[in-house]
């Protein structure tokens, strides 16, 4: 059943607030702050993750690359590009590449929960 949530940012702030933020909704979540850890969880725990929010600027690698390994993987992902900063033109890209939505960071937890009535089970 996939009705947990995989977040990948370099900031472990976000990771944090992100992990509590989808507990208030009543949905695990896991965190990673760099490609490797994404890899490895999304390894072992595909199959019950239904929703992935990546920050399009990591250190030394990109949100996108990261999409794409955990694509390799497992190609049923639905992954939302998240950043602090975004620019509207940019979406049509994203979109084309599998994105299934691009947030503005801070998160809002109104926005997760959207996410989460559309793309997590149970």
């Amino acid at each position: 059943m996939r009705n947990k949530v995989l977040i990948v940012d370099d900031e472990s702030m976000i990771c944090e607030v992100g992990v509590e933020m989808f507990d208030m909704l009543g949905y695990e979540a896991f965190s990673a702050e760099t490609l490797e850890a994404a890899v490895e969880v999304w390894k072992v725990n595909h199959a019950d993750i239904g929703l992935v929010i990546l920050d399009l600027n990591l250190r030394g690698v990109t949100g996108i690359e990261v999409f794409t390994a955990l694509k390799e993987i497992d190609g049923s992902i639905n992954g939302a590009l998240a950043s602090g900063e975004f620019i509207e033109s940019d979406a049509p890209k994203f979109k084309a590449l599998g994105f299934i939505d691009i947030l503005l960071k801070p998160y809002k937890l109104n926005t997760l929960q959207e996410l989460c009535g559309k793309y997590l089970e149970g």
